[in-house]
Parts: structure tokens; sequence; C-alpha cells
């Protein structure tokens, strides 16, 4: 009886998680809090769901930016992208 107590105290207390594949050309929003971790920021509180909306936000303004490949996308028009971003942090 007693080794079931010294067992109990040693269980798994990270959740299993599998392996997986993201297909090409998705981005999941769930990878963006891959790092966070049960007992760290797991299970989310209010704080972590401020995050998740923040990070939302983010995806949003970055993806009503131009697009940084075309060939419009000149030096002064890399400027102004990046003090967007600045300011989109800063707030």
């Amino acid at each position: 009886m007693h080794n079931l107590f010294i067992r109990e105290s040693e269980t798994q207390t990270d959740p299993y998680t599998p392996d997986y594949v993201v297909p090409a050309g998705m981005e999941p929003e769930v990878l963006d809090i891959h790092d966070w971790k049960y007992g760290d920021k797991l299970p989310a509180g209010m704080e972590q769901m401020l995050t998740i909306d923040r990070m939302r936000e983010k995806r949003k303004f970055e993806d009503a930016l131009p697009p940084t490949s075309d060939e419009v996308f000149r030096i002064v028009e890399f400027d102004i992208f990046c003090r967007l971003l600045l300011v989109f942090e800063e707030d």
C-alpha cells in the first residue's frame, strides 16, 4: 500500500502532446501558444485569454499590411511597414 502513495505523487503531470504535421500554407492559431505548458500559462486564465486576443489582433493587423514580396515594396515602404509594427507593439 505504501508504494501506491509514492506512485501517485510521481504521476505524469504534463498531458501527452502527440506529434503533428501542418499542411503547407496553413498556420493554425493554436501554434501561437505551442510553448505554453501545463502549470505555466495552462490552464488558461484571464491573462492568457487577453494574450490570445492580442495575438489575434496582431495577426489581423499583419494580414492587412501590404505583402512584402511585391516589387512595389521598396525601402520607403519597408520603413513604413516597420514603423506600423512598432506602433502596434507599443499599444
